[in-house]
């Protein structure tokens, strides 16, 4: 049974951050292709794969959104996971890509995950909506960004994410807080789950 974790955050949660670390960590074996565009890499994981999806080369954001952010990018997107799931774990994230598929598609993808026995869990890092702006302007500043930011943009993200990670949980998905503060090793314990998680890690306050 393989795994699939869609980590969800705003700009500067860190979700590039922690896939980082988890490429450092593992190691990039080879280059995954979609489209002949450059689309994620595989990874050796114990005795068999894990994949990460998006592009992680020179800038300072990754993730689907440097790769699957195209007109049919759904499409591609979820094609792909399903083939790779079959050979390994998935990890992917994406403030667009993830987000904006619809309550609807990704449940509807994750059942289609569990008839063929994989489990996919939807990750939420928990960083600070105060540090994600903070880092955002940071970000900015330093690659020379004249435009106006607006926090309440960013805030208005934050705040839809806690929702839909809300409703994935009242709906019995797996979805689950990634903590800000150890992401990676958190992430490398959950590949390490050989079944699926019992009924009370799907929500944050179970009441079962």
């Amino acid at each position: 049974m393989s795994t699939v974790v869609a980590i969800k955050g705003t700009n500067g949660s860190g979700k590039s951050t922690v896939v980082r670390a988890l490429l450092d960590r593992l190691g990039k074996q080879s280059i995954l292709r979609v489209n002949s565009k450059e689309a994620g890499y595989r990874c050796k994981y114990e005795d068999g794969s894990l994949f990460v999806l998006g592009k992680y080369k020179d800038a300072a954001c990754g993730g689907l959104d440097s790769s699957f952010s195209y007109g049919g990018a759904a499409d591609d997107l979820l094609l792909c996971i399903d083939k790779l799931a079959g050979q390994g774990h998935v990890v992917c994230e994406g403030v667009i890509a993830i987000t904006s598929y619809g309550f609807g598609r990704v449940t509807r993808f994750a059942d289609k995950l569990k008839r063929k026995g994989h489990h996919m869990i939807f990750a939420h890092i928990d960083t600070p909506a105060e540090l994600c702006i903070e880092r955002v302007r940071q970000r900015r500043m330093e690659a020379g960004n004249p435009k106006p930011f607006n926090p309440e943009k960013l805030l208005h993200k934050y705040e839809s994410i806690q929702k839909s990670q809300e409703k994935l949980q009242e709906a019995g998905y797996d979805a689950r807080i990634l903590p800000h503060e150890e992401p990676l090793q958190t992430l490398l314990r959950w590949f390490e789950e050989r079944q699926s998680p019992p009924k009370f890690r799907r929500t944050l306050n179970s009441k079962d």
